[in-house]
C-alpha cells in the first residue's frame, strides 16, 4: 500500500507550539470576500465519502444564521469557495466546541487541523493529489494512532479504498493485528454516475458487507 507521509514527523505537531496556526484561525474573519454558511453537518468531505462510509447522511446548508447554534456547523469559504475553517457548536453559546483549519500547501498537498475547545490539536489529516486526483490521505491522532488510506480509480472514478487503521487499544492483539494495524477495503458501485452502494470488509472474517445506503 502506498504511503506518501512521514507519520512520525506529523506526530511531533502534537507537542509543538502551534500558535501560528491558531493565529491563522483568528484571522479567518478578516479574509476578503469571506463567505459564511451554517449547516446541520459538516458539508465538506474531509476524506472521500467519510459520512457515507460511517452510515450517516450528509445534512444541509441553512438559509441564514440559526437562532440556536447547538449541533450546528459554521463553514468559512474564501472568494474561490475554497474552505478555510469549520466551527462545531454543541450548545447555544458563542464559543465553538471544536474547529478545523484548512491549509492548502500546494496543488498536490493539503492539510486539515482539528482543535478542541481548549485550542489543543485533536487530529491532522494530510492529503496528497496526483493529476488532480486524491491518491493518499492520513488521519493522525494525538494518541499516536492513525488511519492511512489509498484511493484507487478507474477512468478517474473512485472504485476502491485500501485502508490501514492503527490503534494500540482497539487492535492490541498483535498476533491477529501485526503492529496494531487492521487492514481493510471499501468498494464503490455507481448508478448513472451517482454512488449507489459502498461495501466494506471491516470485520474479522473479511466478508464485504454493505455500509451505504
Amino acid at each position: 500500500m502506498k504511503n506518501l507521509f512521514d507519520i512520525n514527523k506529523t506526530m511531533n505537531l502534537f507537542s509543538e507550539d502551534l500558535s501560528y496556526m491558531l493565529k491563522k484561525y483568528e484571522d479567518v474573519g478578516n479574509q476578503p470576500d469571506l463567505k459564511e454558511k451554517w449547516a446541520t453537518t459538516i458539508m465538506i468531505s474531509l476524506v472521500p465519502f467519510d459520512l457515507e462510509r460511517s452510515g450517516l447522511k450528509r445534512g444541509k446548508y441553512l438559509s441564514g444564521s440559526p437562532s440556536k447554534k447547538a449541533n450546528k456547523f459554521l463553514h468559512y469559504f474564501d472568494e474561490q469557495s475554497q474552505p478555510l475553517a469549520i466551527l462545531e457548536f454543541i450548545d447555544n453559546y458563542d464559543l465553538p466546541a471544536s474547529f478545523m483549519i484548512f491549509e492548502k500547501l500546494s496543488l498536490t498537498e493539503e492539510n486539515i487541523y482539528k482543535f478542541d475547545i481548549e485550542n489543543k490539536l485533536d487530529f491532522v489529516i494530510e492529503k496528497k493529489r496526483e493529476n488532480n486526483l486524491l491518491i493518499n490521505s492520513c488521519q493522525i491522532f494525538k494518541n499516536e494512532n492513525y488511519i492511512l488510506e489509498e484511493y484507487i480509480y478507474e477512468n478517474e472514478v473512485l472504485v476502491k479504498i485500501n485502508r490501514e487503521h492503527k490503534d494500540k487499544r482497539m487492535f492490541k492483539n498483535i498476533d491477529f493485528f501485526p503492529d496494531n494495524i487492521f487492514k481493510s477495503q471499501f468498494i464503490f458501485d455507481y448508478k448513472n454516475t451517482e454512488i449507489s452502494e459502498i461495501k466494506w470488509n471491516g470485520t474479522p472474517d473479511k466478508t464485504f458487507r454493505k455500509v451505504y445506503p
